[in-house]
């Protein structure tokens, strides 16, 4: 019997992130359009936020916001929850093979390759470098193909973007 593959949603599911002051100021379509890759760093999200919110220019200047959302996006990538990092750990011993499909933007991946979770991970869908978002089940098809067709699989993640049913 084949060992399974894992498939697992990244923000908010195997990280927590935290946007700071800038959290009530992001909106659906910021966030799509940095998952769709759209928004190629920080700064050009921090220029749509502060054109749609000009008071968001009271906060500093562009060049400020851009350095601490990029900060928020690394600690939350560079400082996994010890329990999840455990439990990745435990499934690679197992023998699974995993899998990261995540909407994200270019910046918020900036630093994956050195997140401690990184390791784990035998592949990696985000969003931003493909051009489709979740719910597209296209996402996920890509991830299946990636991971060489797998039949004995899971998903796990947070249900947010309606992820669920893409999975499904």
């Amino acid at each position: 019997m084949s060992k399974p593959t894992v498939f697992f949603d990244l923000f908010e599911t195997l990280v927590k992130v935290d946007r700071g002051y800038l959290e009530p100021y992001f909106d659906r379509e910021t966030d799509r359009l940095g998952d769709l890759g759209q928004l190629p760093d920080a700064e050009s999200t921090i220029w749509r936020l502060v054109t749609q919110t000009p008071h968001l220019a009271d906060k500093g200047s562009v060049f400020e916001m851009a350095k601490y959302y990029e900060a928020r996006m690394q600690d939350s990538l560079m400082n996994p929850p010890q329990e999840v990092l455990d439990m990745l750990k435990a499934l690679k011993e197992a023998s699974c093979k995993l899998c990261v499909i995540s909407d994200a933007a270019n910046v918020d991946i900036m630093h994956w390759k050195e997140s401690p979770l990184a390791q784990y991970f035998d592949d990696t869908v985000f969003s931003c470098d493909i051009g489709i978002v979740k719910p597209d089940a296209g996402l996920y098809r890509m991830a299946h193909q990636r991971m060489g067709h797998p039949t004995d699989m899971l998903y796990v993640g947070d249900g947010g973007h309606d992820e669920l049913r893409g999975a499904h």
